[in-house]
């Protein structure tokens, strides 16, 4: 590399390095104590999620099937498990059973009222409260953690305000962090998702309140890499997001796993290739081999295939053995 192609991919460095900063400091002074349901408690907010009245939106998250579908399948009693960015431990909650849990935040456990949460609901046994941790990460870095040391990593409400640099950033640090086969479900933010006027023009609302205008919904959508502000929406969308992720070296196993549980916010599911995952596969080709033909991965389409729709829960990275 010359020395004038090495200053100008120093130049980009720093102000990646600089925007990223700024982007860590806006969330400096928003959501005390978590989002708004760890504000509420568990028990108020699963009455509001399953019971309450719609939004203009209708229904958004199917609570208890959300649970079902991306935490509780993970977590066993040897599971080291990662919530990113901890809405005050109320998802960390339901890790319980886990052999111990990492609440990873930018700001410090007296904000979110991590413990404090923790120790006061119901959800979380006395006995458990010794397996929580908190760590903070204020560079995207991931350094505190250990590599090769995490199984299960959950994050919702928080990618969708974080820009393309900065989850590129974060894919990129966490990889080692994993053990092979560890399973990621992170929330994203994706304009496609956004269908009503009224979404959009609140999308559109929320930038100019913070001093930065768009002429239209799409302006603020192709600007996923754009300038912070206090609790910024960045739609990265799905497809960018992917691509980061196979760019680091994980697979993609479902785009939007939950599209029937959560409404207008993706849950992608991926993971880090190898681990007992892949054993599974191999030991269910094995047993059901008579009955499986044409066998893709998710993104290709085997999910829809009847006789295989059980066999992305139970072996998610199996792979066409053909190709």
């Amino acid at each position: 590399m010359s020395d004038k192609l090495k200053k100008e991919v120093e130049r980009e460095s720093n102000i990646v390095s600089d925007k990223l900063k700024k982007e860590i400091e806006s969330f400096d002074n928003i959501w005390f104590g978590g989002f708004c349901r760890s504000k509420m408690g568990h028990a108020a907010a699963i009455m509001k999620e399953e019971y309450g009245v719609k939004n203009d939106h209708g229904k958004t998250l199917i609570f208890s099937k959300f649970i079902e579908k991306t935490i509780e399948p993970y977590i066993t009693k040897d599971t080291v498990a990662l919530d990113i960015g901890t809405d005050g431990g109320f998802w960390a909650a339901y890790f319980h059973k886990a052999k111990s849990i990492i609440g990873m935040d930018i700001r410090p456990a007296e904000h979110t009222l991590y413990f404090e949460n923790l120790k006061k609901w119901d959800i979380v046994p006395n006995e458990s409260l010794t397996k929580y941790s908190y760590h903070i990460n204020r560079d995207f870095s991931c350094s505190t953690l250990e590599d090769n040391s995490i199984d299960y990593v959950f994050s919702f409400d928080v990618f969708c305000h974080i820009s393309l640099s900065g989850q590129e950033q974060y894919l990129k640090n966490l990889f080692s962090k994993l053990k092979p086969g560890a399973n990621l479900f992170i929330m994203i933010a994706d304009a496609e998702e956004y269908t009503s006027e009224k979404m959009r023009d609140q999308g559109v609302g929320s930038a100019a309140r913070n001093g930065i205008t768009y002429s239209t919904f799409e302006d603020a959508v192709n600007d996923y890499d754009g300038e912070p502000y206090p609790g910024r929406w960045y739609w990265v969308g799905k497809d960018k997001f992917c691509e980061l992720a196979v760019k680091y070296g994980y697979e993609i196993v479902d785009s939007n796993c939950c599209k029937d549980i959560v409404k207008f916010s993706p849950v992608i599911h991926f993971r880090k290739p190898g681990g007992d995952n892949d054993i599974n596969s191999w030991s269910y080709l094995l047993h059901q081999g008579d009955h499986i033909y044409d066998l893709k991965t998710v993104e290709e389409g085997y999910h829809n295939q009847g006789a295989l729709r059980h066999l992305c829960d139970y072996a998610p990275g199996v792979k066409d053995l053909e190709k």
